[in-house]
C-alpha cells in the first residue's frame, strides 16, 4: 500500500545511470511543506521525492533539487546529524563493493526499508554517507511534477564538500569512485576545486598556526533515509 504524500520521480533507482548524491538538511516535522516551498523557490524546480517511513521515529524526506530534506518527530541522533550526504544507488549490493574497494567500512549493515533498502558507510576521509536502493511499492507509478514556470532557469543547489588542500587529490579519487564520475577539470597540482559529477570538492585552505593533522575534514551534520 503506497502512503499519503508519498511519490517518486523514479520508484526504480536500478534505472540511474550513477548514484545521485544529495545534501542534506535536517528539518522540524511541521515545517517540512514550508522548507519544501522554499527550495523549490530557490532552485526554480519541483519536489521530485517524497516519503513518509513511520518506521524510522516518524521520519518524512522529500527531495528538491541536490538537497534532500529530512524531518523527524524525534530528535535526530548523532549519527544522523553527523552522515553529510545521501547516495540513492542503482545496486546498493555493488555500491558497498565499490566502496570496500577504496577503504570504506559499513558501519550499518543492509537492510530493508519501505523505500527498497539501506545501509550507512564511512568513507576515507571521514565522511559519512547514507546508501539506499530505492524500489517501486506495489502499484507505484513514476510521479510526474509540474513544472515550475521558470524552470529553465533552474539554481540547482549541489552538494559540496570542503578538505584541506593536501587531502583533494585522494578525496576526488574516493568519489570519483562512489560517483563513476568523472572530474571537472582533471586534477593538478593547481587546482583548488573538482567537480565529480554533481559533486564539488573544495580545497580548504591551510589554518595558521593549526598542524595539519588537526585540520582534517569533518562529517557535517545531515540525515539518512533511514534515520
Amino acid at each position: 500500500m503506497i502512503p499519503d504524500r508519498w511519490f517518486r520521480t523514479m520508484p526504480d533507482s536500478s534505472r540511474l545511470p550513477n548514484p545521485r548524491i544529495l545534501s542534506r538538511v535536517l528539518v522540524p516535522l511541521d515545517r517540512l511543506d514550508r522548507q519544501i516551498a522554499d527550495y523549490e523557490a530557490l532552485q526554480r524546480c519541483r519536489a521530485d521525492l517524497r516519503m513518509p517511513i513511520p518506521d524510522f521515529g516518524g521520519l518524512e524526506l522529500a527531495a528538491v533539487g541536490g538537497v534532500l530534506l529530512i524531518a523527524s518527530e524525534r530528535p535526530f541522533t548523532p549519527m544522523q546529524r553527523a552522515t553529510r550526504f545521501s547516495l540513492i544507488v542503482p545496486d546498493l549490493d555493488r555500491q558497498i563493493a565499490i566502496a570496500a574497494d577504496i577503504g570504506a567500512r559499513i558501519l550499518e549493515p543492509v537492510e530493508p526499508i519501505l523505500p527498497g533498502r539501506r545501509a550507512r558507510l564511512l568513507y576515507p576521509g571521514g565522511v559519512l554517507a547514507e546508501l539506499v536502493e530505492h524500489r517501486p511499492l506495489p502499484g507505484e507509478t513514476p510521479y510526474s511534477p509540474v513544472p515550475q514556470p521558470d524552470s529553465t532557469r533552474s539554481h540547482r543547489i549541489d552538494p559540496h564538500l570542503e578538505v584541506p588542500l593536501t587531502d583533494l587529490p585522494a578525496a576526488v579519487d574516493v568519489f570519483a569512485a562512489v560517483t563513476g564520475r568523472r572530474t571537472e577539470p582533471r586534477p593538478g597540482s593547481d587546482a583548488h576545486h573538482i567537480r565529480v559529477g554533481d559533486l564539488l570538492i573544495i580545497a580548504r585552505p591551510p589554518v595558521p598556526g593549526v598542524p595539519a593533522e588537526d585540520d582534517r575534514p569533518l562529517a557535517h551534520e545531515g540525515a539518512a533515509h533511514g534515520g
